[in-house]
C-alpha cells in the first residue's frame, strides 16, 4: 500500500489560508521553495499480527513537518491539519481508481522547534494510520 498517496491527498484537499497547496512534499524540499511548507515522512509500518493468516492491516507511523518563517502561521497549519484528518475512522479514499482503506487516522504528539541558523520555525505532528489493503 502507498500510504504516501494517501496523506498527499489528505493534504492537498485541505483549504489553508495563505497556504499554496504547491508546497507538500514526501520526505524533503528543496532549499529555494517559499515557505510555509508541509513535508510528510512515513517513518515506520507494522503488519497487524493475523492469526493463521497473513496480515490484512498495517499500523503506519507518519510525522508531518510544517515549516514557516512564522510561529502563529506553522501552528495554525499544524492546527488546521490536524482538524481535518484527526479521527478519519472507516473511510475509503480513492485514488486514480484505487481504494485505500483506512480504519483509523490517531494524532499521538507534536513537537515544536526552531532553527536558530535558518531562522525557521518548525512543527512536527505524529500520526498513526491504521489501514487495510
Amino acid at each position: 500500500m502507498n500510504i504516501g498517496k494517501v496523506i498527499y491527498k489528505l493534504l492537498n484537499s485541505i483549504t489553508i489560508a495563505g497556504f499554496d497547496s504547491n508546497n507538500i512534499y514526501p520526505y524533503v524540499v528543496a532549499s529555494d521553495v517559499a515557505f510555509p511548507v508541509i513535508v510528510y515522512v512515513v517513518e515506520g509500518v507494522d503488519p497487524v499480527s493475523a492469526k493463521n493468516s497473513i496480515s490484512r492491516t498495517d499500523i503506519f507511523t507518519i510525522n508531518i513537518y510544517i515549516f514557516s518563517k512564522s510561529y502563529d502561521e506553522a501552528v495554525d497549519i499544524s492546527d488546521t491539519v490536524r482538524a481535518a484528518i484527526d479521527g478519519i475512522h472507516n473511510s475509503t479514499i480513492t485514488i486514480s481508481e484505487e481504494d485505500f482503506l483506512i480504519d483509523s487516522i490517531i494524532f499521538k504528539s507534536a513537537k515544536h522547534i526552531f532553527d536558530d541558523a535558518a531562522k525557521v520555525f518548525s512543527i512536527i505532528d505524529n500520526y498513526t494510520i491504521r489501514a487495510r489493503r
